[in-house]
């Protein structure tokens, strides 16, 4: 923890190896607390978590005392926030006729994100409102995210398009985040993504659009 407090994120990687074990406890019990009986016995969804929860005990590592209780013990309630960002929104069948495709995608009638809507994810909005297929794409994204993880897609994706060389630096400014926390929320998304258009058949029409692969 004094070596993440000085800046030495290498750091984490012997966190997660020599304790890996310890977190991964905390982040199953956090899992099934909110009913995720089954994600706390997924193995790869508990690794993802556990990396989750060494992000937030490197974000504070600076204010924790050795005199005290154990890092993740610590940092128990932060690390539940960090579990319960993760697992998002409960998915939903998409309805045109009841669902705000604008305010998913803007964030005006839900969830207050940080940051601010661009003018393109604006235009994304409108296009949205015409054309089912990106109403579809629109929905799918909110089915696998938190309105903020959401916001952190929708927003690398267009830093991407614009020719940004560094667009995880870009964005977490937006959201007040580190730039790895940045990548890996975008990483995490489009496997989201894969996954749900590739085995629910009620997102067929968006296979073989393949902006979320590697």
């Amino acid at each position: 923890m004094a070596q993440l407090a000085a800046g030495d994120l290498s750091a984490m990687v012997s966190l997660v190896r020599d304790f890996g074990g310890s977190i991964a406890a905390v982040v199953r019990r956090h899992l099934r607390d909110f009913g995720q009986f089954g994600l706390a016995d997924d193995r790869a969804v508990v690794d993802e978590l556990v990396q989750e929860a060494a992000l937030v005990l490197v974000d504070r590592a600076a204010a924790w005392s050795p005199d005290g209780a154990l890092p993740w013990t610590w940092a128990d309630r932060a690390i539940r926030h960090a579990v319960a960002a993760h697992l998002g929104n409960p998915a939903v069948t998409f309805d045109p006729e009841v669902h705000d495709v604008a305010a998913d995608l803007t964030g005006a009638g839900g969830p207050e994100v940080p940051g601010q809507p661009s003018d393109e994810l604006e235009d994304l909005a409108r296009l949205a409102e015409r054309d089912p297929r990106i109403a579809l794409l629109v929905e799918a994204v909110r089915t696998v995210g938190s309105p903020r993880d959401q916001q952190v897609l929708w927003q690398y994706r267009i830093q991407l398009a614009n020719g940004d060389p560094s667009p995880a630096n870009t964005v977490a400014e937006l959201f007040d985040l580190r730039p790895a926390n940045v990548r890996q929320i975008h990483c995490r998304m489009r496997r989201g993504l894969r996954d749900l258009v590739t085995t629910d058949d009620r997102y067929h029409a968006l296979r073989g659009d393949g902006w979320w692969a590697a």
